[in-house]
């Protein structure tokens, strides 16, 4: 991937954790995963590491995308870093 498509990258996953839509269906899957696992018996270990998983699961993916977020912010400034040193040079 060259660095213009990791800005673009970068900028899209920006706005796509912005988006009301992704928050709200974020919070909506977080919440009912931790919900289930309160309710389930104790006993249930099973069950709770499934759950467990499940959330460790959408908090990596939201994770990557946040990553993509700040790979493209910090090669957006490498490349204002570059040009402003050419200017310079």
């Amino acid at each position: 991937m060259n660095e213009q498509e990791q800005i673009d990258r970068g900028q899209r996953a920006e706005r796509l954790l912005q988006d009301a839509l992704y928050v709200e269906s974020f919070e909506l899957v977080r919440k009912a995963i931790v919900t289930k696992w309160e309710q389930s018996p104790g006993r249930d270990a099973e069950g709770r590491e499934y759950l467990f998983l499940m959330l460790k699961a959408l908090n990596d993916a939201k994770g990557a995308l946040e990553q993509a977020v700040s790979d493209g912010k910090v090669t957006l400034h490498s490349q204002e870093q570059k040009r402003l040193f050419k200017m310079f040079r």
